[in-house]
């Protein structure tokens, strides 16, 4: 039954578009076992809709030919159900396309390149989604600009050394009690960021760089630890810190699928004299 109508759509599309003069095809398509074909036909439009193919559910595309002696055909395809375009972004717009997208959910550990005070960070995680991304690709289709509105969150951690704590209202260190065991000290904060992204494409690879302005959320302290049996676990908010925030991101996709990323942080959570203060390189995937 999915083969007549599939077959049923094809030769609908194919008398309709005998009925207008078109151009030579260079562009040649083939999906396999779609879940289903929409064909919609207007005064002035034809376009040809794809859901689904072998493997992959979530397969999309679209063909758009409009009969107007100067239009462009257009094509629009992904793979991924969280890359979406409204359609009042994505008209051809004097042969740029543009687009309004939501990407790059990425998750990193992070190292110090440079550390003050006596608490040794002994990891560092981060893990961010940009909600929404404005992108314009230019007529090459090989580059693109881009702006976004993103958030992360954060969190560095110590199992050695000192615990952080907040006294006089200050970030500051001290001492695990005596025959304590299994300690963990944590300082865990939120970023909203405006990643503003340049990328291109060699070959079947996507390179991005990208300046990212970041606005840091409260940060907040979390230890815990264990003596005679008993586990204590404290929290410390209200503290001090900067508000804004700057990183630097190099990514790399392979026909746009998933990736690699590395982002350099040089600018601090907190001001002198407070014993966190690191400047951060990330290593981690674009999902």
């Amino acid at each position: 039954m999915k083969r007549f109508s599939l077959t049923l759509l094809w030769s609908c599309l194919a008398t309709t578009l005998m009925a207008h003069p078109l151009c030579p095809a260079d562009t040649i398509v083939k999906v396999v076992r779609p879940d289903s074909v929409v064909i919609a036909e207007t005064d002035s439009m034809t376009q040809m809709t794809i859901f689904g193919s072998e493997g992959n559910d979530e397969y999309y595309f679209r063909y758009s030919k409009m009969y107007a002696p100067d239009a462009l055909s257009k094509v629009d395809e992904h793979a991924r159900s969280w890359n979406f375009s409204l359609p009042l972004l994505n008209a051809e717009k004097g042969r740029v396309e543009w687009e309004l997208l939501c990407t790059d959910l990425h998750l990193g550990w992070s190292v110090p390149l440079e550390e003050s005070g006596p608490t040794p960070l002994h990891h560092a995680f981060n893990i961010g989604l940009e909600l929404l991304q404005v992108r314009a690709t230019l007529p090459s289709r090989r580059d693109a600009f881009a702006m976004g509105l993103g958030i992360d969150y954060n969190t560095m951690s110590q199992h050695t050394g000192q615990m952080w704590l907040k006294r006089d209202g200050q970030l500051d260190t001290a001492p695990y009690p005596e025959a304590s065991r299994s300690h963990r000290s944590h300082i865990s904060y939120g970023t909203l960021s405006l990643p503003v992204q340049y990328r291109h494409k060699f070959g079947n690879t996507w390179v991005s760089l990208a300046a990212i302005p970041t606005l840091n959320l409260r940060p907040v302290v979390s230890n815990s630890y264990k003596l005679d049996n008993k586990e204590y676990k404290y929290k410390f908010k209200h503290l001090p810190y900067k508000d804004f925030g700057m990183s630097f991101r190099l990514g790399v996709r392979y026909k746009g699928h998933s990736g690699i990323y590395l982002q350099y942080t040089p600018t601090e959570l907190f001001d002198a004299p407070a014993p966190a203060r690191y400047q951060m390189l990330t290593i981690g995937v674009l999902l």
